[in-house]
This record gives structure tokens, sequence and C-alpha cells, in this order.
């Protein structure tokens, strides 16, 4: 696969009764912009095998396995093995509208923005909320207030309604360890 315009990082921890409607979510989309990187933290449940499932089926999707360290260690091991301009962290029991990421690698390929915002639906699925990334919200962040959006209640506090430029990611102070 040539160098991907989005990578799309879920960490997964014992999540096999929402991980198969996850991915199934994600390959309802044209991937060929896209890699999908899907991380097992550590599973004792049978996460590993449906990942090991899908990344054996669809080449873009790319099975990561380690030992449990908690989901921001395994979004920055996500980083750090990205290669796309653009990050989008998916919670492994979300679930993204079908066909979006054409639109969505479209939209990337030709903007300036920074940060890029999702409104979401709340859905109510086995008496557990899962929230599906939907709308488009075109509002210009810069850079330098990016990741405050993560903190801004105006945002929500969710990674996983926004999708970031991966340089923003460099040399901050959220993720010393992929300035080397």
């Amino acid at each position: 696969m040539k160098k991907p315009i989005l990578s799309i990082i879920i960490p997964v921890y014992n999540v096999q009764d929402y991980l198969e409607d996850c991915l199934k979510s994600i390959i309802s989309s044209d991937l060929s912009q896209v890699e999908v990187l899907v991380i097992n933290d550590g599973s004792t449940d049978s996460s590993l095998k449906i990942i090991k499932k899908y990344s054996e089926k669809y080449s873009h999707i790319i099975c990561y396995d380690k030992e449990n360290s908690g989901v921001s260690a395994t979004r920055n091991f996500g980083l750090k093995k990205s290669r796309g301009k653009w990050i989008w962290f998916i919670d492994s029991d979300d679930l993204i509208k079908t066909n979006i990421l054409e639109r969505l690698v479209q939209f990337l390929i030709n903007t300036d923005l920074d940060v890029f915002l999702f409104q979401l639906t709340m859905f109510q699925k086995k008496v557990t909320n899962i929230y599906q990334n939907d709308t488009l919200v075109k509002e210009k962040i810069n850079r330098y207030d990016a990741m405050k959006t993560l903190i801004n209640p105006k945002y929500a506090s969710f990674s996983w309604n926004k999708i970031f430029k991966k340089s923003l990611f460099s040399n901050t102070l959220f993720l010393p360890e992929l300035s080397n």
C-alpha cells in the first residue's frame, strides 16, 4: 500500500462483544487510502483472535499485540507505527457511518485544517453506550489550539470525535517519546 492519507488507531482491551461491529463499520468503506492499526493491549478474551481474523482478510487492517499498558500508551504505540498524514483514534466499541471514509479522505486531502471535528450520535446496544461518528463539522482550529480541544467542553472531551494532523503530535508534551 502506498503511504495512506489517514491512519485509524484502535486500542483494544477485552472488547470481544463490540470489536467485530467496529471493524465491520470500518470495512464498509473504501480503505484504499486508509490504514487501520488495531492494537491488542493484552486482552484476555477473544479480542486478539477477532483482530487477526480481520487483518488476515483485509490488507489495510494491521494487527499488533502487546502487553497491557493502558489506553494512552497503546495510542502512543499506534502513533509510532502509523504512516498517515492524519490520525483518527477510534475506540473499539465505536462505529463509523457507512462509506464515510471516502468523503473524509477527499476532505482531508484538500483542507488546511489541523483538526477535523465530528458531531456524534449516541445510541443504545446491549445496554452499553456506543457512539457513532457521523456528521461533518467544519470549524477552523489552529495548531496551537488543536490539543486543547481534548479538554474543551465545547468540543466534547473524546478523542474519537476528532481527526488530527499527525504533525500536531510531534515534539509535544503529550507524547515526548515521538520527538525522536
